[in-house]
């Protein structure tokens, strides 16, 4: 238990319609909900295309950029107030590396960002 307390780095806060993430940024790391909601979206010819809401126990990421350490084209705005713990990449990698279950573990986090 407490090498997954180590993976997390901070708590950010965010109020009604505040970004967490914006298009063009690079995002490696990865957010567990807290409490509140999120939604990722797009911009598709002005038009928001929203791909993903994020809940409360929800993992939430700019995929994009966490795998690829490129900018993203992804948004992520709090719907409501919002807290989201932070993981970044190289705790992650960390925890990975200290176990075949840890792995189990993240393709199973995978699996559910991916569903």
């Amino acid at each position: 238990m407490n090498e997954i307390l180590a993976l997390f780095e901070k708590t950010i806060a965010l109020k009604r319609n505040d970004y967490l993430q914006l298009k063009g940024n690079i995002d490696t790391n990865i957010y567990y909900v807290v409490s509140g909601s999120l939604r990722i979206y797009v911009l598709d010819d002005n038009e928001e295309q929203i791909i993903r809401f994020g809940y409360e126990n929800d993992f939430i990421v700019c995929i994009d950029s966490f795998l690829t350490s490129e900018t993203t084209d992804f948004y992520i705005q709090a719907i409501k107030q919002t807290f989201v713990k932070v993981i970044p990449k190289k705790n992650l990698t960390a925890f990975l590396n200290l176990s075949e279950t840890n792995k189990l573990i993240w393709n199973k986090v995978l699996e559910d960002l991916i569903l």
